[in-house]
């Protein structure tokens, strides 16, 4: 992970490693004018008249030319919620062309500068007449001073962890309330409430492109199904559209509408949409940040290791603060090497081994990396041989620690004499295949007929026995070894 800076604002910044899709136009930006009273989403109707309304605004991306002695022309558009005084929430893949522009050293232009980015607020509308967001709002597009995307953002994998801050260079004035953070766990019981989706998008015309923004509408629909991460909401007649990627999800609980969902970058109007869940990525994210830049650290209100703008590498887990460490199923040190709420501990077959296990969900398969197990305590570990270690499958020495893949199993430097090696298992400590100077622990191989290889007999195992151990290294050439996963 980078650092960066963008005009006076010190954030982090997730490189970007390609495009994410986004709603583009070729139309020219008129300063002021955002929108015309025609339609923003599927079966919606004008926001206004509630403060959780008046959060939402219209962001407006110019995009990166490609080559910065051409004119750009380009805009992309989205929406956001305002989630703290000078906060602006969205989607990442709204910024992320230029986020990777900015970061690109081939070119030499600010791509995320106060004249690349603009937000807008606004509440009026009336009659067929054009609608502008500053006709009561602030008298220009409010302008940025930094960008803050999801430490796992990743625009590979569209929908996952697809947020981003944006920070004005000011209080939008007249003053807008920021909205509520719903941080409860959403759960079955939710699934058929009512969620009204917030905009700015519109239905595609027939030369399939984005003009100009469409006033800012609202549409309710029911939950359909609720994942881990995100929910499914909107049917044809009742969805949201192109530019409204971004926009945010209410609901009410009985205490006013509270910020749900975030909907991620759209390029038609999509009942399937996703919807990513603001309660995941509450306390680890927005809340820390939002009490950073409100000034709620200022005053002693967080430790070190709290998002507080300084790394701290002692830690119960990573510091976000930190450049990127290392996730489930990767070798650590200790506690402080670990994303995603990890913790450094050994392996139960290696000791020496020590790697980051993650919280993960029983009731979720996918919850875990590959080859993990979400343990009883509900985290995610290696059950039985680690990848790396004695008896591990491997294709190459590099996928081992001891630098050694004997007959594509992984294996240990021994000593002939005391002999460690696990020989009820099959394995005797015998001259390596590559290096015959010297020993590991490995399968003892015999010609049998024709070139053909087997493992030797052990005087350890009955038949039952030893074709119970064939059958456990035969499944051991198909367990896939883990990967370290990195953000560039």
């Amino acid at each position: 992970m980078r650092r960066n800076q963008l005009l006076s604002a010190p954030m982090f910044l997730s490189l970007a490693a390609s495009l994410a899709a986004c709603q583009l136009d070729s139309g020219d930006f008129r300063e002021g004018e955002v929108a015309s009273t025609s339609q923003a989403t599927t079966g919606g109707g004008p926001a206004q008249g509630q403060d959780h309304y008046a959060a939402v605004a219209g962001i407006t991306i110019l995009l990166p030319s490609g080559n910065n002695e051409i004119a750009r022309t380009e805009h992309r558009y989205c929406t956001g919620v305002l989630v703290e005084e000078k906060t602006v929430l969205t989607a990442a893949g709204c910024l992320n062309a230029n986020l990777e522009a900015q970061l690109d050293d081939e070119f030499t232009d600010e791509f995320l500068d106060a004249a690349s980015v603009y937000v807008q607020f606004g509440g009026s509308i009336g009659g067929s007449t054009e609608y502008y967001l500053d006709n009561d709002f602030n008298e220009d597009p409010m302008t940025v001073k930094g960008l803050t995307m999801h430490r796992y953002y990743n625009p590979e994998f569209r929908g996952q962890n697809d947020f981003a801050l944006l920070h004005l260079t000011e209080v939008p004035s007249p003053a807008v309330t920021p909205v509520v953070l719903h941080t409860d766990p959403l759960g079955e019981e939710h699934i058929g409430m009512p969620i009204e989706f917030v905009g700015f998008g519109k239905e595609d015309d027939a030369a399939g492109t984005l003009e100009e923004f469409t006033a800012r509408n609202v549409v309710s629909t029911p939950i359909v199904s609720i994942s881990p991460t995100r929910l499914t909401a909107g049917t044809p007649e009742a969805t949201t559209c192109y530019a409204d990627g971004g926009g945010p999800g209410f609901m009410d609980f009985g205490n006013g509408p509270e910020l749900v969902t975030v909907t991620t970058t759209q390029q038609e109007c999509d009942e399937n949409a996703n919807r990513q869940r603001v309660d995941v990525v509450a306390a680890d994210f927005l809340e820390p940040f939002i009490k950073y830049v409100s000034g709620g650290c200022e005053a002693g209100g967080c430790d070190a290791c709290d998002y507080n703008g300084t790394c701290e590498e002692v830690c119960d887990t990573r510091d976000w603060d930190c450049s990127i460490g290392s996730f489930g199923g990767e070798g650590c040190e200790d506690d402080g090497d670990c994303e995603e709420l990890g913790a450094c501990i050994a392996a139960t077959d290696d000791p020496s081994f020590t790697y980051c296990d993650k919280p993960c969900d029983q009731a979720d398969v996918g919850s875990c990396p590959a080859g993990m197990t979400c343990s009883s305590e509900n985290r995610c570990v290696y059950e039985g041989i680690s990848p790396g270690s004695q008896g591990a499958a491997c294709t190459s020495p590099g996928e081992c620690r001891s630098g050694f893949c004997e007959n594509s199993f992984c294996a240990f430097e021994c000593d002939t004499a005391a002999d460690t090696c696990d020989n009820d298992n099959g394995f005797f400590c015998l001259p390596s295949l590559d290096d015959g100077n010297t020993t590991v622990c490995r399968v003892e191989l015999r010609s049998g007929g024709g070139g053909f290889c087997h493992a030797a007999s052990s005087p350890h195992l009955h038949d039952g026995e030893r074709n119970s151990l064939l059958a456990g290294l035969g499944l051991l050439f198909v367990l896939g070894f883990f990967r370290r996963r990195r953000i560039s």
